[in-house]
Order: structure tokens, then C-alpha cells, then sequence
């Protein structure tokens, strides 16, 4: 269970050193191999305690790293996850208690995740034997890690769409993607089980019953968007730990890595005259400011975004009178909302969420781009620096990206074919 007062004591530390990780990320990438040939790069998105180094794996470079560190001050802000059984000080109990987790004995482990632009320290038993999981995204993550089978129960807001698909004749805990009820989940739960869900604060209200009923739950980053980086990276990387499914999470996530190293390449050298000014939209009308999760999609992609972080403004809804992005100096509008992997009326979807864009200069240009939230964040990025650099990005780059994404890391059948499905996943005014 959470011990909310350690959470409190670590919060500030982990927030200091993941902006400060953040920022090197955007500057170097950069990358080596661990003691079984993992995929490293050093931006501490393993947020598990006892990874001291900050990079993508915890080896025995993390043990010696904390025994440099014993008896130290200013851990907190280089090497904020040092502190392995998480008591405040770095002592030979963390060298002890690390040499135990690089040999993946069982215990109890540290983790974090972020909550908005908190963070939230928790632990659970390690490994995860088995879970049941609530949300759209948590389902399509943990098909990425191939953690299906580890299921026991599952709610979605769409059992029917092809990406859930997996899920087979498993116990229906709930009947929407963000509640599930407890009468339901301790029908298949054993003593191991714990619930996986998204981080946000609306899933799954009542955690407090579940833990009541011994289930632990266990929140992660798992949606798409963004923090600066790739959020659902951490996520992947973390529960991919927890779950024993390393090796697995680390080639999701070199897959998102390899997508943002290409596209950063080819516009990094871009004038900033040359630069697409671009605003975010989701849902149906919300308009995209540093807090929203997928604000940075544009600068991932390349682009300026528009919308300063002190603007009042986080709706365009011309049926209430909104004028006001009429005046902002914008060239392309990137509009995100989840729309799931099965049939639909492209045309008919496109005009419930165009209707607010169509009178802007970019929508007039053929430059509004309706895309489907519930591909990856690294996806996104590619379909939206296609859209926006045709010169620069080969034609059909988004859906190969998208593509090669399903082949390899969804339950999808092979014969899925993202641009000629009847699903939307991308489409220009």
C-alpha cells in the first residue's frame, strides 16, 4: 500500500531531477548497452527506486552508483532514485536492497509515476504475477510489452474495437474504460493480483475499496502524450520492470526512441522562419496549453506551438461566439481526440470535430489534421511532421510508422492494414 508520507518526502526530489532529465533528453540522446544488452538512454524514465544511474535498466552499474553515494548529501536532486528502500538517506541498506533487485529477487520495490505535474510515490510486490487492468490505453500498452497473459480481467469503453480484440473471454470487471467495480475483479483476483490503470487521478475512483479488498492498484503513465518527452515511455519502462517483462519494454519503447531520433534529425536544422506555427486541439474543442498532455506533440514534430503557457484561452467553440483564434498566427492545427482502432464514418466523425476549425486560415489551407489519440505518442509525431514537412517526410511515413507499430506490438491480426481500415486514424481538412 501507499505510504503517503514517504511520497511527500521523495515527490520534490523526483520532480527536480525528471525536469532536469527532461531537458537533457532534448539535448543528448544518448545511449549504450547494459549488462544483458538493453537498450539504454540516460533520462530517468525508469522510475523505479534503486536505479541510481538514471538510465533505462538497473544492473550492477546502479549498485556501485549508490555505493559512491553512501554517506553523501545532494542525491536527491542527481540521483533522485538512489535511494533504493526509499527512507531518505543512502546507506548500505540501499546497496543491500539494490544487489537484491539486480538479481530480481522478490520484494517489495519503489516506484513513482506522475499525476499532472506531481509526482506519486507508491510500492508493490515484485515481479506482478497477474493483474486486471482498466483503460483503453493501458490495454493497448501492455499488448506492446506482451503482457496479456499475465490478464485476469479487464474493462474497456469498447470490448468490440479489433485493439481489445486480446482480451478474449476474460472476466468483465467493469463497463466503461475509466471504473471498474470490485465485486467484479475479486471474482478472478487471487492474492498476487493487483489492478494496473492509468495515472490519471479519474480512473478508477474508488482505490480505496480495491485495497480494502487486498487489491493493490497500480498507476502508471501509460496514455498517449507528452511531458516534454514521451510520457508513455516511463510508463512502459517501469511497469515493464514490475512486470518482469523488461527486454519487452525496452524494444516499445527503442521503437518510440528510433521515431523521435528520426524526425528531431530531419528538422532540427530547420530556420525558425521555416518553422510550421502550429496549434494543438483535443477532444472536441479543448485547446492545447503546457499542462495538456499533448501540447508538445508539435515541438516534437517540429513545429512552433502558438498557444503561450499563459494563455487564458482552453476552448475554441464558435457555437458559444469564440473568435479569438482567428487572431493567433497559425499555419497548422494538429487536432488529437481517441477514436479507436474499428469502423467508422470517416466522413462523419471529421465534421463533428472540424466544425470549430473550419473558418481559420489553416483549415482553408488543407493544413487542419484530425488524428486518432489512441495510436502512440511517437506515431503522432510522425504523422504530424509529415503533414507539416512534405518535403522533408517521404508520403505514407505516419502510416508506415503506424504499421510497423502494429505488426509488432498489438494483438492486431497481420492482415491490419491502418490506411486502408476502416478506422480513422488521420485526415486533412
Amino acid at each position: 500500500m501507499m505510504d503517503k508520507n514517504t511520497a511527500a518526502v521523495l515527490a520534490a526530489a523526483v520532480i527536480i531531477a525528471f525536469f532536469a532529465a527532461t531537458a537533457a533528453f532534448f539535448l543528448l540522446q544518448s545511449s549504450d548497452s547494459g549488462d544483458d544488452g538493453y537498450h539504454v538512454t540516460h533520462s530517468e524514465r525508469l522510475m523505479i527506486f534503486g536505479n541510481a544511474d538514471g538510465n533505462d535498466v538497473l544492473d550492477s552499474r546502479d549498485v556501485a552508483k549508490i555505493e559512491e553515494l553512501v554517506g553523501t548529501s545532494g542525491w536527491k536532486q542527481t540521483n533522485p532514485f538512489a535511494d533504493a528502500n526509499n527512507d531518505g538517506v543512502i546507506s548500505s541498506a540501499d546497496v543491500d536492497m539494490a544487489k537484491r533487485m539486480v538479481k530480481r529477487e522478490a520484494m517489495d520495490i519503489f516506484y513513482a509515476y506522475m499525476d499532472g505535474s506531481d509526482y506519486v510515490v507508491d510500492k508493490v510486490s515484485y515481479p506482478i504475477k497477474n493483474y486486471v487492468m482498466v483503460g483503453d490505453d493501458v490495454s493497448i500498452a501492455l499488448q506492446s510489452i506482451s503482457a496479456t497473459s499475465k490478464c485476469k480481467g479487464v474493462t474497456v469503453s469498447d470490448f468490440d474495437d479489433p485493439i481489445n480484440s486480446w482480451v478474449g473471454s476474460l472476466e468483465r470487471i467493469g463497463n466503461k474504460s475509466t471504473a471498474a467495480e470490485v465485486p467484479l475483479a475479486t471474482k478472478v483476483a487471487d492474492k498476487d493480483t493487483v489492478l494496473i490503470t492509468s495515472a490519471a487521478s479519474r480512473y478508477v475512483t474508488n482505490q480505496d475499496a480495491f485495497e480494502l479488498a487486498g487489491i493493490d492498484v497500480v498507476r502508471m503513465n501509460l496514455g498517449t502524450g507528452t511531458n516534454g518527452d514521451v510520457a508513455a515511455n516511463y510508463g512502459l519502462l517501469t511497469i515493464g520492470y514490475l512486470l518482469g517483462l523488461e527486454k519487452e519494454s525496452q524494444k516499445a519503447v527503442k521503437f518510440s526512441d528510433d521515431i523521435i531520433d528520426s524526425v528531431r534529425t530531419k528538422v532540427k536544422d530547420l530556420d525558425d522562419s521555416k518553422k510550421a506555427k502550429a496549434i494543438v486541439a483535443n477532444r472536441t474543442a479543448n485547446i492545447s496549453g503546457k499542462s495538456s498532455e499533448y501540447y508538445y506533440i508539435a515541438q516534437l514534430a517540429g513545429a512552433k506551438n502558438m498557444i503561450d503557457e499563459n494563455s487564458s484561452f482552453t476552448s475554441f467553440n464558435v457555437s458559444k461566439g469564440d473568435d479569438w483564434l482567428y487572431g493567433v498566427d497559425v499555419d497548422h492545427i494538429l487536432h488529437f481526440t481517441s477514436l479507436g482502432y474499428g469502423d467508422a464514418n470517416k466522413n462523419e466523425v471529421f465534421s463533428t470535430y472540424d466544425a470549430n476549425f473550419k473558418l481559420t486560415d489553416a483549415y482553408k489551407a488543407g493544413n487542419y489534421d484530425l488524428m486518432n489519440a489512441n495510436m502512440p505518442t511517437a506515431v503522432s509525431v510522425a504523422f504530424s511532421a509529415e503533414s507539416m514537412y512534405p518535403d522533408l517526410f517521404e508520403k505514407g511515413y505516419g502510416y508506415k510508422m503506424l504499421n510497423e507499430y502494429i505488426k509488432n506490438f498489438t494483438c492486431l491480426p497481420s492482415t491490419y492494414d491502418a490506411e486502408t481500415a476502416g478506422a480513422l486514424f488521420f485526415m486533412s481538412s
